[in-house]
């Protein structure tokens, strides 16, 4: 869900989250019922954030009044000052300049560390909250984790999936408002002892961190405070995308699963300012062809010249699920994002499964509209609504039917 960069099939479920008796599903299988909704304070309950898969060196700075370092039995109090931790495949190691020695943490000791007075730098980022490392039960890769308040979260959400500096007010709060609510329901839909709710990359939202906010930033967020899309008084995964380019795309269409009222497809004309509201691509049948081989042979086709690409019954805004490959000795379907996968990896910008193919000579030029997966909120088009006078309200129930925005703390 990055402005810039679409989604990747993030959502599996799709099931919808009452607020007062949840039934939460993931995939086919019911999981759990919670009796009553969460109860946090004015930052909303704890996200966890994925900033950190497997090993790495990190630079941490810890700023006036230091740091608290903590783990099973012990803790720290450590000065000001420039730290490393080490994550080896073996364990971790935690060590200061100025500080008389290294602590060496086992591959089974989680540990957890944040500033006490100022955020913790993180490489060249800022993290509020607690930074939190550990090799979950079952897995191999230490997971480094932000957890931090859901609205100070949204702080470092909104400078990744917007242009702070130039969207009009009523499209960043409204996006304040979606992203608060895909963030609570990835919180509702996982076990409570689920230390980590998303990625801080286009597989969830983007989230930079924090740090010294924008004004814009707070204003978005302090505005909007506690306010989520309810749809019948349920949370759903409020899914949004860069540019539509000129139709949203129904949910069903696009990952699956049951048909939700809030995530069908709209029309959208205000995000024809975007650079990739149309766009082209070309790539030579040749290098598709030697791209498509490893699918073929698995399903024992046996590819001869490729001839024609097309989209099996685009939907409404031209999305496709699936992609008619034609060559000289028959034809297959692809899944579509498959399909798109495998032509971005030959340098192609295939920005959208919303497309047309046309033949030219040896290569295929590839006509698009749009970026990301086109369900929910269009994000250019949110702007494109705001600059004509619409208040956040009527920008998100433009592209979530039938919502209703309610703050829930």
């Amino acid at each position: 869900m990055s402005a810039r960069g679409g989604r990747a099939s993030i959502g599996r479920g799709l099931s919808l989250v009452s607020l007062f008796l949840l039934l939460l599903f993931a995939g086919s299988d019911a999981s759990r019922v919670v009796a009553n909704p969460p109860k946090g304070d004015g930052d909303g309950p704890i996200i966890g954030v994925q900033i950190g898969d497997g090993t790495a060196t990190y630079r941490i700075v810890a700023g006036p009044g230091g740091m608290q370092l903590e783990w099973p039995g012990d803790a720290k109090r450590l000065p000001a000052g420039i730290y490393s931790l080490d994550l080896a495949s073996t364990g971790s190691t935690f060590s200061g300049r100025g500080w008389g020695y290294e602590i060496p943490f086992g591959r089974e000791t989680p540990f957890r560390l944040r500033g006490v007075e100022t955020a913790i730098q993180l490489g060249d980022r800022f993290y509020e909250g607690w930074l939190e490392v550990h090799v979950p039960t079952n897995e191999s890769k230490w997971k480094l984790v932000n957890r931090l308040p859901l609205e100070k979260y949204l702080i470092g959400v909104l400078p990744g999936e917007m242009p702070v500096g130039d969207a009009p007010m009523a499209s960043l709060a409204a996006q304040a408002v979606a992203s608060r609510s895909y963030a609570l329901f990835q919180i509702l839909v996982r076990p409570d002892d689920r230390r980590i709710h998303v990625k801080n990359d286009t597989r969830s939202q983007v989230y930079l961190g924090g740090g010294v906010p924008h004004p814009r930033v707070l204003e978005a967020v302090e505005s909007t405070r506690g306010e989520v899309l309810l749809l019948d008084g349920k949370v759903f995964e409020s899914f949004f995308h860069s540019t539509c380019g000129g139709a949203t795309r129904d949910v069903e269409d696009c990952f699956g699963g049951d048909a939700i009222a809030a995530l069908v497809g709209v029309s959208c004309r205000t995000c024809t300012k975007s650079k990739y509201y149309r766009w082209n691509s070309r790539l030579s049948l040749a290098s598709l062809a030697k791209a498509l081989a490893p699918t073929c042979r698995k399903h024992k086709i046996d590819l001869g010249t490729i001839q024609k690409i097309e989209p099996v019954e685009p939907g409404i805004g031209g999305h496709c699920s699936y992609v008619r490959v034609t060559h000289s000795k028959g034809s297959f379907e692809l899944d579509a994002d498959k399909f798109r996968r495998i032509c971005r990896d030959l340098g192609a910008q295939f920005r959208s499964t919303s497309f047309i193919a046309e033949r030219k000579g040896k290569d295929i030029v590839i006509y698009g509209r749009g970026w990301g997966h086109g369900v929910g909120l269009c994000q250019v088009g949110a702007m494109g609504l705001a600059e004509k006078g619409n208040g956040y309200s009527a920008i998100l129930k433009h592209y979530y039917s039938g919502v209703e925005v309610n703050p829930l703390w």
